[in-house]
């Protein structure tokens, strides 16, 4: 079982802040069925909250009930987890960063180096049940190569891991995540675009689009600035702007499933991809590498 240290300060505070802002100007919360509000709204539930604050004012979250309920349960979520997703073994040591902002759960980072300390956020009006469905959630990710999962399929499988009868026992106030996002009322989602409006995080207009089957850069159609291979990559990148796609999902849109995959080839084709891009006066880095798994799109 990993160690686990649960911290909360007001650096961490501004940090999950700063992180929120930007995930909330890249349009992906929205996109995903998110409400952003500026305290806990009790007309929706906690799960479908982003709770981003008028002003920020820094108040101490304690940590020991959290560390007593994780001594109680944690063993036990491990032995199962084990069982059911074979890279459970590999999580290295666990920092849960306690706060009051942002979503009821999230990973730091993408990816996962074995063995690697992972920090994960856990909101401080949620149970605990919240960080464990963002374990579950995280090694869905790692293991997304061999699952070909997307974001919304990994939430989905994570509420189904998190509501089988074990875990109902170790964690009976779960609140699945993903089926909370469909019963929120449109008025209420209005509300939440005004706010995000209001401030001033308006979803920028995207650079690189697909219309029509066509890829269009800074609002203009490119029709030679990208051979064919990199095109396929693009486009589908595109379509999964801020999820990974595996690299044996982007070697079968290349060549073909079932036929002979260069993953060396592919790397070639993602660098004059990146150099393209960057000839056309967008960061190269907006294609980002997770090792071992594929690439993402930002």
């Amino acid at each position: 079982m990993p160690d686990i240290e649960f911290i909360n300060s007001q650096k961490t505070e501004e940090d999950r802040i700063k992180s929120t802002a930007k995930i909330i100007a890249s349009g992906f919360y929205e996109k995903q069925g998110f409400v952003v509000v500026p305290a806990l709204d009790q007309r929706v539930e906690p799960t479908s909250q982003v709770i981003y604050p008028n002003e920020f004012e820094y108040q101490v979250v304690k940590l020991d009930s959290w560390e007593r309920e994780w001594e109680r349960v944690g063993a036990m979520f491990w032995k199962y987890l084990e069982e059911l997703v074979p890279s459970a073994k590999l999580h290295g040591p666990i920092e849960v960063r306690l706060s009051r902002y942002g979503t009821v759960a999230s990973s730091a980072k993408l990816g996962m180096i074995p063995g690697e300390k992972v920090v994960y956020y856990l909101r401080s009006d949620v149970a605990l049940c919240q960080l464990a469905g963002m374990i579950i959630n995280k090694l869905l990710y790692f293991d997304r190569q061999s699952l070909g999962v997307t974001w919304t399929k990994r939430e989905a499988l994570m509420d189904f891991v998190m509501t089988r009868p074990v875990m109902r026992k170790l964690f009976p106030d779960f609140e699945p995540v993903y089926s909370s996002l469909l019963r929120i009322a449109p008025s209420i989602r209005s509300e939440s675009e005004n706010y995000v409006r209001s401030l001033g995080l308006v979803l920028p207009k995207q650079v690189l689009e697909v219309k029509g089957g066509k890829i269009w850069v800074k609002g203009k159609y490119e029709p030679k600035m990208f051979g064919k291979k990199e095109g396929v990559i693009l486009k589908k990148l595109i379509g999964r702007r801020g999820d990974l796609v595996s690299y044996d999902e982007l070697a079968d849109s290349i060549w073909g499933e079932g036929e002979f995959k260069s993953f060396w080839a592919l790397a070639k084709l993602v660098e004059r991809l990146r150099k393209t891009l960057g000839v056309m006066g967008i960061d190269p880095a907006r294609i980002e590498s997770v090792r071992g798994q594929g690439y993402l799109l930002r």
